[in-house]
């Protein structure tokens, strides 16, 4: 599975279009020549390595030998579900990332049946969380952070992109009591983004996991 979203890219040499590819593995864009890949917005390298000897490379701004001091407005669609009706609504939301020093911070707003909603953070779990208290138990997302069977691991997580999926283990998860009983279950990955979702998504209604529920 592969999207692709609009996105405008920004640095001190100006702004330029482009489309950011997400196989919901790697995210992957081109800007003036040159390819770029990360799982996450605060660690963007260079996909080719023969590109890195390119002069091109000098135009942009880096630390660590990722891309720094740049932002992206990002046209990023999203479903949402009527808790009681079950409806389901396809929402163009508005994802901002601004990259500076070392500094990432994702801001997401969209409009729903004309409420505004929107949330700021250093955390892609935070920002969906504060989204998601604004809604006031009345929608949920349908993706795996909205998911029953997605958790994020004790041991911590990047900015976005390290969810793990326990849908092989459902009756396990679901009778997690602590932080005990959910570091017992069987080993997953955690690499999935929050925004995916799979024919398995089952809507998050219960206080159950790690992470908890947010009402």
């Amino acid at each position: 599975m592969t999207c692709s979203y609009d996105a405008i890219y920004t640095d001190s040499g100006g702004s330029f279009p482009i489309k950011i590819k997400n196989d919901f593995k790697y995210l992957s864009f081109t800007i003036r020549g040159i390819d770029f890949i990360a799982t996450d917005f605060d660690d963007v390298e260079i996909h080719n390595i023969e590109q890195r000897k390119d002069a091109a490379i000098q135009q942009f701004p880096w630390i660590k030998n990722a891309l720094s001091h740049y932002s992206l407005q990002i046209q990023l669609p999203l479903n949402i579900i009527n808790v009681g009706t079950q409806q389901l609504f396809h929402c163009e939301s508005h994802l901002n990332i601004t990259m500076k020093e070392e500094i990432y911070t994702a801001r997401l707003n969209f409009e729903l049946c004309g409420e505004h909603y929107h949330a700021s953070s250093d955390h892609f779990e935070s920002v969906f969380d504060q989204i998601q208290r604004q809604f006031l138990g009345k929608y949920r997302f349908k993706n795996c952070y909205g998911c029953l069977y997605a958790d994020y691991s004790v041991f911590g997580q990047a900015q976005m992109g390290t969810m793990g999926c326990f849908k092989m283990q459902k009756c396990q998860y679901l009778a997690v009591k602590n932080k005990d009983d959910y570091m017992r279950l069987d080993d997953v990955e955690f690499c999935l983004q929050e925004i995916y979702c799979c024919e398995d998504y089952n809507m998050r209604d219960r206080n159950v996991g790690y992470r908890g529920t947010i009402e």
